[in-house]
């Protein structure tokens, strides 16, 4: 799933301002997804 996200979103989309009341860009989210996938292991 995540390589299909890497290849298929667009580079604009990481980095781009979130809507109102989100703090957490798609590279934010997709880092700590990683980072909490990693504990487990």
């Amino acid at each position: 799933m995540n390589q299909i996200v890497i290849e298929y979103l667009d580079e604009r989309a990481w980095r781009a301002k979130p809507p109102r009341n989100r703090t957490r860009t798609v590279a934010a989210i997709f880092s700590h997804v990683q980072n909490i996938r990693r504990k487990w292991l």
